[in-house]
């Protein structure tokens, strides 16, 4: 007995040294075909993870200080884990064209997946491609053209919001107010459902998709709160189980009302005509489609939208009007294009049509994009080593970081990065650009599925609150879009909310007697 028991512990320790020799074999391979590749030094075991566990709302100027000191190509170390942040251009083409980088990093991910479940961001794989397969086709231009008129619909109730505010003239968080017409516009459109008697849970999910950003960068950088057991003894946990049981409650309660109304119209309601296209929801949902996806997996993806579609566009586009009010040159150029479109009616309606007119706007929102990111972090992992056009070398198994919000300010694609102008998106100016020089919605295998949703919805939005309003800035607020204090997490925010000031246009547009002055310069 004694004799097999010892046998089953040599086999045990013999197993484990051979795990502990490989383990420490790849990263022995890692740390040799990285070693011409630079990055701050790491300590035993522990890696570079010191340098990230810095306060949120200094995670940006870490990051400017590691491409100051390493440039557009740098190394780090969490622990054992290898991570490469790829800037430049030239080789973020390969980063985001090659299939052995189309995985996201299951370890970085997984408090991702916590919280948006098992959809388009976080899957990987053959379940990857039968679901975006699955959802391309509500999200096609056709569709998106119907939409528009939905945006302007939810804009006039933005405007009775914004209103009195303007009357004031007081200093106000337009992030909130923006962030409930994302949501109004997200159920109202992509998944067609109302969701009535859900106003409140509905406003009190944008306050989520706020939080859910910063608390998970916060774990994801941590490797020691992979651990749940762990994490519940972090102050954050208490946050992090308010998001993820908020947003799968209301998720799920959407998901529950839209199936029982289709299932009460469905024997008095006709098919729709055949050349209509249908949305999200009203797709998968149908006897045809229903067995494409599960519920759960549809729940997952309802989840991903709603997280995606309402923070991006209320961190856009609250961006964007912080932007004009910095720069009212470049602001009055985009109400004198709205009011050639509009002409003295600014009060009618939006349509489709109207979009393609708005060409200054839509440069200014580019360059907008340009300085803040709707997502300015995302990573891929290696299946195999990848050459670089810069001569380094990607090794299998290394985490590969993309962090659009520096490739946007790389002298080399933009002159004078720091400088605030929607003339760098003209036609002739963007022709020659490098295509990965500018990627918000990241691009290549991966890209973001809703981009086309996001432009048109903030061509809405800013042409609604641009042709009735002036934006101001806050007089106590940063003079220079390089002194906003952004917040690190996994969208983009500022520290303290995003504070403008708002005031109704006279006949002539910003032809006021008291100009506002001019920042951002």
């Amino acid at each position: 007995m004694a004799a097999a028991l010892l046998w089953v512990a040599a086999a045990a320790l013999l197993y484990l040294t051979a795990r502990v020799v490989r383990f420490y074999r790849r990263v022995w391979r890692m740390h040799r075909l990285t070693a011409d590749i630079p990055g701050p030094a790491p300590y035993p075991l522990i890696g570079n993870v010191h340098r990230f566990l810095t306060p949120l709302d200094r995670m940006y100027q870490l990051m400017d200080s590691l491409c100051a000191d390493f440039g557009y190509l740098f190394k780090f170390w969490i622990g054992p884990c290898l991570g490469v942040a790829v800037l430049d251009p030239e080789d973020l083409q390969v980063v985001l064209t090659s299939p052995a980088l189309a995985s996201k990093p299951d370890e970085f991910y997984e408090c991702l997946m916590h919280v948006v479940g098992r959809g388009l961001i976080t899957l990987n794989g053959s379940d990857y491609k039968r679901h975006r397969k699955a959802i391309t086709a509500s999200m096609h231009y056709d569709i998106l053209q119907e939409f528009v008129t939905m945006f302007g619909v939810n804009c006039r109730e933005l405007e009775a919001r914004l209103d009195p505010l303007a009357e004031t003239g007081e200093v106000f968080d337009v992030l909130h107010d923006l962030g409930r017409c994302a949501s109004l516009s997200v159920c109202r459109t992509v998944l067609a459902a109302e969701a009535p008697g859900l106003e409140a849970e509905r406003d009190a999910f944008v306050q989520i998709v706020h939080d859910a950003s910063k608390v998970m960068l916060y774990r994801g950088l941590r490797p020691w709160f992979r651990s749940r057991l762990l994490f519940k003894l972090s102050s954050w946990y208490e946050r992090y189980y308010q998001v993820v049981e908020g947003g799968t409650n209301f998720a799920d309660k959407v998901l529950t009302q839209k199936t029982q109304m289709l299932q009460q119209t469905a024997p008095t309601t006709p098919a729709p005509a055949a050349h209509r296209r249908q949305t999200f929801l009203d797709t998968f949902l149908s006897s045809t489609e229903a067995s494409v996806l599960t519920r759960a997996e549809l729940l997952d993806e309802l989840k991903t939208m709603l997280f995606a579609g309402i923070g991006t566009s209320m961190d856009f586009q609250s961006m964007f009007l912080l932007c004009m009010s910095l720069y009212p040159d470049m602001q009055r150029k985009v109400q004198q294009e709205l009011d050639d479109v509009f002409g003295s009616d600014r009060d009618r309606d939006i349509v489709a049509s109207d979009l393609p007119h708005m060409k200054y706007l839509e440069c200014a929102l580019k360059e907008a994009l340009r300085f803040f990111p709707s997502v300015p972090v995302f990573a891929r992992v290696a299946s195999q080593d990848v050459p670089l056009p810069s001569g380094r070398v990607i090794p299998e198994g290394c985490y590969v970081g993309v962090f659009p919000l520096w490739t946007h300010r790389h002298p080399k694609y933009f002159p004078d990065p720091e400088r605030f102008d929607p003339e760098r998106f003209t036609p002739e100016n963007s022709r020659d650009r490098h295509p990965f020089a500018f990627i918000p919605f990241s691009t290549g295998l991966r890209s973001c599925i809703g981009q086309r949703f996001a432009m048109m919805f903030a061509k809405t939005v800013a042409a609604s609150v641009l042709r009735r309003y002036d934006v101001l800035p806050d007089p106590d607020g940063p003079r220079r879009l390089v002194d906003v204090p952004l917040v690190g997490g996994i969208s983009l925010s500022v520290k303290g909310g995003v504070k403008v000031r708002l005031r109704r246009r006279g006949p002539h547009g910003l032809e006021h007697a008291e100009e506002p002055p001019v920042y951002g310069l």
